[in-house]
């Protein structure tokens, strides 16, 4: 396990041994000792800016009283710690055994906690309208933990305004500026459910179904497009009769929430796997200046390179243990001070990623729905 180098933010909050669990735009999410976990402004985020959005998690929090929506302890203009045993976020849980699916039981404990703690929330008058899996924290027993209530982190600035992507999955309505109501989660959360079916070992009624075949599953499959995914916000389904439906549909092909399993997957490590190309591994800068490559030769990056800055900006959240870097956080290391349109920032990141891939790190970066990382189960050389 790699710690984090103290910063001052992470010293005002008070957090011992932090270690970063993930990303989110302009934030960072870390563990520490004691079952903390903190929320916190990102080196170039505007402070100022950023305090109402911390207002509005604190309050939402404040206000919920459930066990999967962690109580907040401290906050400071940089951050806010919570009580929280949380150990890693979804994000980082797929990528780093992508060979091996969630079993269906795992999912559907996770789906069945999302859904639980939206519902303890929408009790107390909180809504957020989105979710992402850098926003889903789990610890080792399997039970979720949302630290995203009131604005997900995942998919706002810290100036409060949102940005949308692969890796968000909130209500439309959300992203064009309405107040988020209970029917935009019923939209995030059923979002969230079908984003996440492809790493999970399906049972046959449920790929028949996805398929367009008849089975089981598909009766609430088609319910489920119609009364929410393609329904207006007035028209969307509860988010209560969503749940009811889910759990009956999934116990009609013999699937039952299985928390233990999602827990053993939290605690498990990924497989390493053999370097491709060189039996000596990648060796890295940390500054990304300076690489060698799978085939064994040396690229350098000139200095003023992008390129040279998304590597080490890779490099170090590997060593830190994080989650993927998603594609605007690439965007803003690679350009600072630049604000282009969302498609032209992801067509830098992709043409920079293809660029070191060429270069000789084709089999050590990889891609998912999060973002881009250097593959963990790879043997990596710091120079």
């Amino acid at each position: 396990m790699s710690f984090s180098e103290p910063t001052p933010e992470l010293e005002a909050l008070r957090l011992e041994r932090p270690r970063l669990l993930g990303g989110h735009g302009a934030f960072r999410t870390y563990a520490g000792e004691g079952s903390r976990v903190a929320v916190v402004l990102g080196q170039q985020a505007r402070v100022a800016a950023a305090q109402a959005t911390f207002d509005a998690v604190v309050e939402a929090h404040e206000r919920c009283a459930d066990p999967r929506v962690p109580r907040p302890l401290a906050r400071t203009p940089m951050g806010i710690v919570f009580a929280c045993s949380a150990t890693r976020d979804l994000a980082s849980l797929l990528l780093e055994r992508q060979e091996e699916r969630l079993t269906a039981g795992a999912y559907l404990a996770l789906i069945d906690q999302l859904a639980s703690a939206l519902l303890a929330a929408h009790g107390a008058a909180v809504a957020t309208g989105a979710l992402s899996f850098a926003s889903v924290l789990l610890d080792e027993e399997g039970n979720v933990h949302l630290v995203t209530l009131g604005k997900n982190l995942a998919i706002v600035r810290e100036n409060g305004s949102l940005r949308a992507g692969r890796s968000s999955l909130a209500a439309p309505e959300v992203l064009a500026g309405a107040l988020p109501m209970p029917c935009a989660d019923t939209f995030a959360l059923v979002a969230l459910s079908r984003a996440l079916l492809p790493h999970v070992a399906l049972p046959p009624g449920m790929m028949e179904a996805l398929a367009g075949e008849a089975s089981k599953a598909t009766s609430f499959l088609a319910w489920e497009s119609t009364a929410v995914v393609g329904a207006s916000p007035a028209q969307r389904a509860p988010l209560a009769d969503w749940h009811e439906r889910l759990l009956a549909a999934w116990a009609e092909l013999g699937i039952a929430p299985d928390r233990a399993a999602l827990g053993r997957r939290t605690t498990e490590q990924a497989t390493p796997i053999s370097p491709e190309g060189t039996s000596e591994g990648w060796a890295l800068a940390a500054d990304g200046s300076t690489f060698r490559g799978e085939d064994g030769r040396e690229a350098v990056i000139p200095a003023r390179s992008p390129l040279r800055r998304i590597l080490g900006f890779l490099v170090a959240r590997w060593r830190e243990g994080g989650s993927p870097c998603t594609v605007y956080e690439l965007g803003e290391v690679g350009w600072p001070g630049e604000q282009p349109i969302p498609e032209a920032i992801a067509n830098r990141v992709y043409v920079a990623i293809a660029t070191l891939r060429k270069l000789g790190l084709r089999s050590l970066i990889v891609r998912s729905d999060a973002g881009y990382s250097i593959d963990k189960r790879r043997p990596v050389r710091i120079l």
